[in-house]
This record gives C-alpha cells, sequence and structure tokens, in this order.
C-alpha cells in the first residue's frame, strides 16, 4: 500500500466539509493556534510487530501506521481522513532488577 491517503470525501454522504478542520482554519485565521495542518477528533497509532517473538534488549525499529479521523460537518459520520506510514522505535523497559519489561513502549523514532 502507498502513502500517505488522503480520504477527502464522507463515505456516508460524499460532503467535503469537516468539523475539527474548519474549526481549526477559524481559530488559525484568529490567531489562536499556529497551524492548522494534522489536526483531528482521534488519531490513532497502530504498531505492526509481532508479540510472540519476547522482549526486547535493545531499540528496535517497527512500521507504524497513524490514522487522523474527524466529523463530517453535513451528516455527522465519524471517518478516516488520511493515513500514514512512519517508522517507530520501541524502547525496552528496564525493570529494577534489570530485567527487560513487555510490552515494549512504542514512540516516533
Amino acid at each position: 500500500m502507498e502513502y500517505p491517503k488522503r480520504f477527502d470525501v464522507c463515505p456516508h454522504c460524499g460532503s467535503m466539509n469537516r468539523v475539527i478542520e474548519q474549526e481549526s482554519r477559524e481559530e488559525l485565521a484568529k490567531g489562536n493556534i499556529r497551524t492548522a495542518e494534522k489536526t483531528s477528533v482521534i488519531t490513532f497509532q497502530t504498531t505492526i510487530f509481532d508479540p510472540s517473538k519476547g522482549g526486547l534488549i535493545a531499540p528496535k525499529k517497527f512500521p507504524v501506521i497513524i490514522s487522523r479521523l474527524d466529523i463530517c460537518a453535513d451528516c455527522g459520520a465519524l471517518y478516516c481522513v488520511e493515513l500514514a506510514k512512519i517508522e517507530g522505535t520501541a524502547t525496552p523497559q528496564v525493570r529494577r532488577d534489570n530485567h527487560p519489561q513487555k510490552p515494549p513502549f512504542i514512540g516516533q523514532g
């Protein structure tokens, strides 16, 4: 699959009007925020890795899919407006007894 993917039209009613996108542009015009890019109702980060391969000893890279959702301003449907793929780093969490802990913390890196 190729990334990023944008979905500009509501899959339910065909509208291009989105609540958070519009509100962000208005707040940007008022000077209340510095950027209206990448605003969304919910942003999911889904890490793709195999937890059955055990704990981590050193940081490791994993693909991470980012899904941004917004609300249709006309019909109220919540839908995905953008999908992106980044590379994230899993860092082992070390307990006080110095053994790797599961699950790993997943962050951008």
